[in-house]
């Protein structure tokens, strides 16, 4: 207590995770995960407060044995515990990631009490007569983190990162951006439904790549994807290992570029065109559906898709682009567009916007090649 009678922050904060098995400490941000056997060691550093019978509070009892189940997030420097759960939900948002982003699928995942959506639906299906029935949704509670995941996480430079970007009580717009945009992916990741977890990729790639601006917006977002991502599964990025592509040359702040772009769009949606770049495609149709679901019509997005842009962000653009962040920590944007504006065109560049300017209004069953860069 203060010599004003008022309650001093406790040293730390042990929060229990049932859902979670960890067989070290696993330092994420603020807080470290620690299997559920080292609360003892805890217990005997600050045995708890007692009874004048000599027995501990029901309620230090219950905390103990929820932790032994699982694993414990300790927290230090949390001025309430309010403040300690916000610090251990982000940690465990980070490692979800993680998880995820090592395995191909899976059905079970972990969290803090009321994080992971699991339950059993019963119901009554009535024709002339009434049956009862039940269904699961959600997923599975329950994972382990084994010594060689330790060891995983301890090399990764993108988790390591966000690691520190999550401690950082005053953190450079690189670090901020990141932190902010994988927690928005991780809830995504929880979300079933797809209406609300294509809302949850999309804020997570805005978060990252995209400054306040009033127009072209997904074009600029895809740009950026394309520019960081395009070829990155193959290791063959665009504009990188392989020419410039114009669906990344072209910039969506100038007018006569915007057209192109919205003239290789239309090209790009023919099959077997020779005009499509997959990546920049790939999102202005997540960004469509995303759309949907903003402007009240959640119909138009389609399980799959919002499956799979979760997948892709999570498996093949999340480590570039928070590579970049980290790279790039006071201003990644601006960076990011600099890198991208172009110094001089490609060879055949008069061919290419010839033929994009001479299709603009194109309505032919015969499609003309594609010039080549």
């Amino acid at each position: 207590m203060t010599d004003e009678g008022e309650k001093t922050p406790p040293k730390a904060f042990l929060i229990p995770i049932e859902t979670l098995h960890v067989t070290e400490p696993w330092p994420i941000g603020r807080v470290t995960i620690h299997p559920g056997t080292a609360v003892d060691g805890w217990l005997e550093q600050a045995p708890p407060v007692q009874y004048k019978d000599g027995t501990p509070s029901p309620f230090t009892t219950e905390a103990v044995n929820h932790a032994r189940v699982g694993s414990f997030a300790e927290v230090r420097e949390a001025p309430d515990i309010e403040n300690a759960i916000d610090a251990v939900r982000a940690s465990l948002d980070v490692l979800r990631l993680f998880q995820q982003s090592r395995t191909s699928a899976q059905t079970t995942t972990f969290g803090l009490s009321g994080d992971v959506y699991s339950a059993r639906i019963h119901y009554l299906a009535v024709w002339e007569q009434s049956a009862g029935g039940f269904r699961f949704d959600g997923d599975h509670a329950g994972w382990t983190f084994n010594a060689e995941a330790f060891q995983d996480w301890l090399t990764s430079e993108t988790f390591q990162f966000l690691s520190m970007a999550l401690a950082d009580p005053e953190p450079p717009n690189g670090s901020y951006r990141a932190a902010i945009g994988a927690q928005l992916l991780a809830r995504a990741v929880m979300e079933h439904r797809p209406d609300l977890k294509i809302l949850g990729v999309a804020a997570a790639l805005e978060a990252w790549l995209l400054r306040r601006w009033k127009r072209s917006q997904t074009m600029k977002l895809a740009r950026a994807v394309a520019w960081l991502g395009c070829g990155v599964q193959d290791n063959n990025l665009c504009c990188h290992a392989r020419p410039a592509c114009p669906y990344i040359h072209l910039s969506p702040d100038n007018d006569a570029d915007r057209e192109r772009l919205q003239t290789l769009r239309r090209l790009g949606r023919i099959d077997g065109s020779g005009w499509r770049c997959a990546e920049w495609h790939r999102i202005m149709d997540w960004y469509d559906e995303r759309s949907g679901p903003v402007h009240g019509d959640p119909s138009v997005v389609v399980e799959s898709h919002a499956s799979e842009a979760q997948y892709w962000v999570i498996h093949y653009l999340m480590e570039p682009i928070v590579g970049w962040l980290s790279t790039h920590p006071d201003d990644p944007i601006t960076d990011l567009e600099t890198a991208m504006a172009p110094i001089t065109d490609p060879t055949g560049w008069k061919a290419m916007t010839e033929a994009l300017d001479s299709l603009k209004t194109f309505n032919s069953p015969t499609l003309p090649p594609r010039p080549p860069l």
